[in-house]
């Protein structure tokens, strides 16, 4: 009877995010500023941009209404799932191999490579990624965020300037455009945002990409019930190509932006 109450309690404690999400009909999300996938309007306090676009969208389809509790930082996302500060983490995470064993990510939404970026006189590192592996090269980074797990693992030799993840990315750009960094990475969509505002001030290294990374929700760790809604919801986005529609009208495509391939043949 014990060992039964016991099971049963975890089984719960398990799908508590799923049960208050169904029992409200509210899905609470957290959010990051990263234009122009989800950001704050300073002037409306609205909430703007693809992923907040898409997540209403899945929302609707499953008769919830979406709340925007709290902008969350990469480093802190695990601890607001947890906490049940959030139901789910509502942005582009990557399941990295340090993340995957504390959060669940969904289905992803999107693909995008992961490019090298230097200052536009740099040439170090063109057709060589492999020189950045070196105590003469620093890397600048963003604590809990993607950047600073691939310069940890594939470029363990080099530095790292980190910062904080509320600075958001165009600071990355900014701190190697300073010269207290040599290279950033990131995706070539969020490099367009910079670059449009700052032409010729930073080009992507030639040569091979770092890597690629998939964008999907997190989740908290055991949510299983709530894993298998959220992978049919967005499954069924893709099918009825509203992902895609809406990577159009963010202009992702031409980007560099990938989405995921039909899981079909004809």
């Amino acid at each position: 009877l014990v060992l039964l109450f016991f099971t049963a309690s975890v089984a719960h404690a398990e799908d508590e995010a799923f049960n208050r999400v169904m029992k409200t009909n509210t899905l609470r999300c957290g959010y990051i500023t990263w234009p122009p996938m989800s950001q704050k309007n300073p002037n409306t306090q609205k909430m703007e941009g693809l992923y907040i676009e898409m997540t209403e969208e899945l929302a609707r389809g499953l008769g919830w209404k979406v709340e925007w509790v709290e902008e969350v930082s990469m480093a802190d996302f695990v601890a607001a799932l947890n906490a049940g500060r959030i139901d789910m983490m509502c942005a582009p995470m990557a399941p990295a191999l340090q993340r995957i064993k504390f959060a669940y990510f969904t289905t992803p939404q999107f693909y995008a490579p992961y490019r090298a970026y230097v200052r536009a006189d740099e040439k170090r590192f063109d057709h060589k990624l492999t020189a950045i592996n070196n105590p003469d090269v620093t890397i600048a980074t963003m604590e809990g965020e993607l950047t600073s797990v691939v310069a940890r693992t594939q470029y363990p030799k080099a530095k790292v300037h980190e910062v904080s993840s509320q600075q958001g990315p165009a600071q990355l750009f900014q701190i190697v455009t300073s010269k207290k960094a040599d290279v950033v990475f990131m995706d070539p969509f969020t490099f367009g945002t910079f670059d449009a505002s700052n032409k010729g001030v930073m080009r992507g290294v030639v040569g091979e990409d770092v890597g690629f990374f998939s964008g999907g929700y997190a989740i908290k760790f055991g949510e299983d019930k709530f894993m298998w809604v959220i992978n049919a919801a967005t499954q069924e986005l893709i099918n009825r190509r509203y992902i895609e529609q809406l990577a159009k009208n963010y202009h992702l495509l031409e980007a560099g932006i990938y989405l995921p391939a039909d899981g079909f043949k004809k």
